[in-house]
Parts: structure tokens; C-alpha cells; sequence
């Protein structure tokens, strides 16, 4: 962050501050050509698993997601680069569905913050099925439910938004007399 040479280019840089959705396409901070050349971080081909291995929110988060555009990361953020056999969205909702006990068999205390051991990591067991189509059942299963939680939850969010429309509607008669 000294140089100012190396940021404000063209090429998004994630920090765990970018990791809020389970896609990245876009980033706060682009670093460079001469910023990546000159550090130690790696340009980063499309669809792999972004995770978060240094920061406080591992005490209670692990963020994962899917980069969908070519990037860099910082220090706090691995890349893992799925094996021809696995498929990306597969292997994201695992470790995703998984976080809480990676984070409990993985994670070790810092000086300042948690992190995510990478040896224990590497470790970690995963049950993948064989055929890839089978992955991707799996997958098509999962984010059908996903739908159908978003759904209803965009059905209560409006439906609260008219209860409070109406209880403001109803203290305003009330105050005005009107009632």
C-alpha cells in the first residue's frame, strides 16, 4: 500500500472485505500490472474457491466464493483450484456446508487475529462423488432450495414492509384523531 503505482489500475485485488457474496465480479480495490509483478501475489484464472485463511471473522465466518472474472488476492485470501474431477460449485457448497467444523478442526489463534491452519486444511475430508454429473445433481438440488428460501423470504421482507406501512399509517389517524 506504500507505492501508489501499484493501485488504482485495472486488475481487481480481493481483500476478505470483497467476500459478502459467493461471487466476486467485481472488487473495492485494482491493483496494476507493475503492482502484481512487483509482490507476492499470483494472478488468478476464473471459477476457483476464494477463502478467507487470516482475519477476525474467522472466529464466527468462514467466507468462500467463486471468482467469475481474472484477479488477484491479498495475504488474508487462498486460492484452491479445483481438480479436473470436481466440480467448482460442488466443491463450494461442501466447503461451504462444512464451514463451522473446518473453522472448529482448522483454525488457530493468532497474535492479533484467527487463521486458518493450511496443513490441517489440506487435510480436511471431503466426500466428492465420482461422475461429475452426479456433482452436479447435487448442486442443481441445492441451489434449487436456495430459490425457494430466497423466495420466501423476498414474500416476508415485503410483507413487512407493508405491516410497518400500515402501523405507521395507523399511528398517524390515531395521533390526527381520526381514529
Amino acid at each position: 500500500t506504500q507505492k501508489k503505482e501499484y493501485w488504482n489500475g485495472n486488475i481487481p485485488w480481493v481483500s476478505p472485505k470483497d467476500m459478502k457474496s459467493s461471487k466476486i465480479s467485481k472488487t473495492k480495490d485494482y491493483v496494476t500490472h507493475e503492482g502484481v509483478l512487483n509482490s507476492s501475489t499470483n494472478m488468478i484464472e476464473p471459477n476457483h474457491i476464494l477463502m478467507v485463511v487470516r482475519s477476525g471473522i474467522l472466529k464466527h465466518t468462514l467466507p468462500l466464493a467463486i471468482n467469475t472474472i481474472p484477479l488477484c488476492v491479498n495475504q488474508d485470501i487462498k486460492a484452491i483450484i479445483p481438480q479436473s474431477i470436481l466440480d467448482k460449485d460442488y466443491l463450494y457448497y461442501s466447503l461451504k456446508g462444512m464451514s463451522s467444523l473446518i473453522l472448529l478442526t482448522c483454525s488457530k489463534m493468532g497474535a492479533t487475529v484467527d487463521s486458518i491452519d493450511i496443513d490441517s486444511f489440506l487435510n480436511f475430508i471431503i466426500v466428492v462423488p465420482e461422475r461429475k454429473e452426479v456433482q452436479q445433481q447435487v448442486v442443481l438440488e441445492i441451489e434449487r432450495a436456495i430459490n425457494k428460501i430466497d423466495d420466501s423470504l423476498t414474500k416476508e421482507e415485503k410483507r413487512v414492509i407493508l405491516l410497518n406501512e400500515y402501523r405507521q399509517s395507523l399511528i398517524s389517524e390515531v395521533v390526527t384523531g381520526k381514529v
